[in-house]
């Protein structure tokens, strides 16, 4: 029995080291939360508008170049929209619109948020919730997440009257999980 009480005790120390490793890990893990911000200028004598834009997250944010091929996840928790400019009619709203994510070679396409019968004019300063599609927000998130960390929006708006004039903006706010140690 003697015999049997260190090789137990080696045992248990062996798993002890193991399970504390692999909880070090997830201590040593960083979480910031960081805004990304992206506005759409529309300017046409159309009803309608398309705009794409790429976009490199290790450029736009400090945090996703820093950490890059060290990050575990990322999490979009909040989405709001508003209008920083409007030049147009106090009754001018938007028919339908859609906010798109894909990858760079526009391949993955899923809509974020639609939107539908929304006042241009009580848009402008206006902070708006943009409840998103979760299938959506997690290609994004899987986006940022993998190098290059980047990806196209695409904003296709239609209006009730023309000319288009105004600015667009969404706001992301994001949530990043990384290990140093990774």
């Amino acid at each position: 029995m003697k015999i049997m009480k260190p090789t137990f005790l080696m045992m248990f120390a062996a798993i002890a080291m193991l399970w504390l490793q692999s909880c070090e890990s997830d201590v040593l893990d960083i979480s910031e939360t960081f805004t990304y911000e992206n506005e759409f200028t529309i300017y046409t004598t159309d009803t309608v508008s398309t705009i794409l834009q790429t976009v490199d997250m290790a450029e736009k944010s400090s945090i996703i170049s820093e950490y890059g091929s060290k990050i575990k996840s990322i999490e979009i928790t909040d989405v709001t929209y508003w209008l920083t400019m409007h030049q147009g009619a106090d009754d001018q709203k938007i028919v339908e619109a859609h906010l798109q994510v894909s990858d760079l070679n526009d391949e993955g396409m899923a809509t974020i948020a639609t939107l539908s019968d929304v006042n241009l004019s009580l848009l402008v300063d206006n902070p708006t919730n943009l409840p998103g599609q979760q299938a959506a927000l997690d290609r994004m998130e899987e986006l940022i997440k993998n190098s290059p960390h980047s990806f196209k929006l695409t904003y296709t708006n239609a209006c009730n009257e023309a000319p288009l004039d105004f600015t667009m903006k969404f706001s992301f706010k994001i949530k990043m999980t990384a290990n140093p140690l990774n």
